[in-house]
């Protein structure tokens, strides 16, 4: 098996061969993320794609680095339906990565790459030479209903819903134009560039079309915290989300949270992804709705002068 680049088609016929195929492979990221998404199929001996990803290749301090693409929480890693025989399907999942991996330390430069947290056999990649960190999001199953979820809520996170409730605060559906000031603002505040023209096109691609939901929370007559979730059949994620600190409410956050939830529950989405929990407070935050701690992997590597020098500040990933 060996990597090669493929043409939209190509992972069209991929994305469609494989059972897993959910928003993170969906046509749409190609108006959003431009040429800058570069995708690559695992190919067998007749260069057929067994299994795909997507990465993107950018400069920063001078230095080359591949990574998942923007808003992405991995690399969207994709295979077809392998082998029923359980030890037949580890040794064909084992000569996958190994092709992934042995590409990734081709690669000129710096390489930050996440996999889905359904790939847990990272042995490939170790055995490669590269390092292999565990990042997490939160998770939250759906089935039982949204009474039986908000019973997992913490405590804090209940009552500051109830006092925000009990003040008049609420919650509507919401467009694009009334999402994105909220996002800008949040990234304003914590000194964070915003790329506003790939968040609009995301919002456009998935919001305007029916493929997620926008929730607005006002208080006093002012929108104080917005959130974007897109949805596939497998899972609603929370991609985006803003509120104002000035003139806010402390339940604002916890409050729209709880409104993406219940919508994903109502459209009998099964699972709702929080997307990337890393940060402190963010995790925090995200820890009070009662979701799954869920692992999943990044794949790390750089020339080993490189890695001496990123060690200095990034010493966790390299």
């Amino acid at each position: 098996m060996k990597v090669i680049p493929i043409s939209d088609v190509a992972w069209a016929m991929l994305c469609a061969a494989s059972p897993d195929a959910g928003l993170l492979q969906r046509p749409e990221w190609r108006g959003v993320q431009g040429e800058e998404l570069l995708r690559y199929g695992v190919v067998d001996d007749k260069e057929v794609p067994v299994a795909g990803f997507q990465l993107v290749r950018s400069k920063r301090s001078g230095l080359t680095l591949w990574s998942h693409p923007p808003f992405h929480q991995n690399c969207a890693f994709i295979a077809k339906a392998r082998a029923k025989n359980p030890a037949k399907r580890v040794g064909e999942g084992k000569k996958l990565h190994a092709a992934i991996a042995a590409f990734l330390n081709e690669l000129p430069g710096v390489v930050t790459v996440a996999f889905p947290p359904e790939v847990v056999d990272m042995q490939p990649y170790i055995w490669a030479g590269c390092k292999v960190v565990p990042s997490y999001t939160y998770r939250i199953e759906l089935a039982p209903g949204i009474e039986a979820v908000r019973s997992d809520y913490a405590a804090e996170t209940r009552n500051a819903i109830r006092k925000a409730e009990a003040d008049g605060v609420v919650v509507r559906s919401a467009s694009r134009s009334e999402v994105l000031p909220l996002i800008q603002a949040t990234f304003d505040r914590k000194a964070k560039a915003l790329d506003k023209a790939r968040v609009d096109r995301i919002l456009q691609a998935f919001l305007d079309s029916g493929q997620g939901y926008a929730f607005l929370t006002e208080w006093k007559g002012a929108a104080i915290a917005a959130a974007f979730c897109a949805v596939d059949a497998q899972r609603a994620y929370y991609l985006l989300g803003g509120h104002e600190k000035t003139g806010g409410h402390a339940g604002a956050g916890a409050m729209t949270v709880d409104r993406c939830i219940a919508e994903a529950v109502l459209r009998s989405i099964p699972q709702f992804d929080l997307e990337g929990s890393m940060l402190p407070d963010i995790e925090r935050f995200f820890r009070g709705f009662g979701a799954t701690l869920t692992p999943y992997y990044t794949v790390n590597r750089a020339p080993f002068l490189v890695e001496v020098a990123l060690k200095r500040r990034w010493r966790h990933q390299f």
